[in-house]
């Protein structure tokens, strides 16, 4: 059996781990070994314990002295989004500049001394925007330098099972490279939002009439592409903005702030999307769906969803890079 070690920088809950052991699920020729996380933040690293068992953690990577850490083959480095999002304050991720965002450069140091033979990042779509499309490409050049060779493409999640708008930067590296690298490629999406609800839906998370005439509707015709509404109305309240989105379509981009911001139509009801129907949406499984919630609020889920990675969308780059 082929045995590949991991190391997860910014490791969150654990989707890369997530995706490589439904990868070990599926093809039992190879299997997946974690030599060790890097996280600080104490819910997803509550999170990951719960999910995955106990765990090596070197905790803030600007700390780590790699020479303490066992080899490994694969790096999965999906740095903080924070000063790149849209959603963010877009301080970028120049090295030296104290942003979250920076801590890319930290993996530098990682790199040199293990020299793993892959790697995988993640991060929003605006790191390959004008603004920050030299430091990427920076980077790029230095793992170049190092030997390997680059593959980076948008990916959305709606392409690969899940029906969510979520367009992600992957990149993967791979250490001299003799066969090629292809991203997975996009197939027919086979579920709508209502097949991610909760069932039974949970009453709470309905708007009732008086709230809903609360909120203050305004007409908006751009609508984001392959949102699929079917309610021409979008909201604006003192706690977010943002459409309602039809149960047969597909859901807007989960953040981690968006429990009032996604609305659901549901046969003319509206309801919020709850909790553990947003890391549904992310491809996490019931049973890790029932971990995360065991140790983490409502609230803390949320935000662990919003800043995380589709797992199905990892499980194919990662069939790609080993099986394929």
């Amino acid at each position: 059996m082929r045995t590949i070690r991991v190391f997860e920088a910014f490791a969150g809950y654990g989707s890369q781990m997530m995706a490589l052991k439904r990868l070990e699920r599926d093809f039992p020729a190879i299997s997946f070994e974690s030599v060790g996380i890097s996280e600080i933040d104490k819910n997803p690293i509550n999170a990951y314990m719960a999910v995955h068992g106990e765990t090596k953690n070197y905790g803030d990577i600007s700390k780590i002295d790699w020479k303490d850490v066992p080899d490994f083959d694969l790096l999965t480095y999906s740095f903080p989004c924070t000063s790149i999002s849209m959603a963010g304050l877009r301080e970028g991720f120049t090295e030296g500049s104290g942003t979250a965002s920076s801590l890319l450069w930290e993996c530098r140091r990682t790199i040199k001394e293990k020299k793993p033979k892959y790697l995988l990042m993640e991060n929003v779509k605006p790191i390959v925007n004008a603004t920050n499309m030299p430091n990427f490409q920076k980077w790029l050049d230095f793992l170049t330098e190092m030997g390997y060779t680059n593959h980076w493409k948008i990916l959305n999640a709606k392409d690969y099972g899940i029906p969510q708008h979520r367009e992600r930067c992957f990149c993967v590296s791979i250490l001299n490279e003799t066969k090629p690298f292809e991203f997975p490629k996009p197939f027919e999406l086979k579920y709508c939002i209502k097949d991610f609800l909760d069932s039974p839906l949970d009453e709470t998370s309905w708007y009732n009439e008086k709230y809903l005439h609360n909120l203050h509707w305004y007409e908006k015709r751009d609508y984001p592409k392959g949102s699929l509404m079917k309610v021409g109305n979008c909201f604006k309240s003192d706690y977010a903005t943002g459409n309602i989105y039809d149960a047969n379509g597909i859901i807007c981009t989960i953040m981690e702030n968006h429990g009032t911001g996604t609305l659901i139509n549901i046969d003319g009801r509206i309801k919020k999307a709850t909790a553990s129907e947003q890391l549904r949406f992310m491809g996490v499984s019931e049973d890790d769906i029932q971990k995360i919630q065991s140790v983490c609020k409502r609230s803390a889920c949320r935000k662990l969803a919003g800043n995380s990675i589709v797992v199905d969308v990892l499980y194919y780059i990662f069939k790609s890079m080993f099986i394929d």
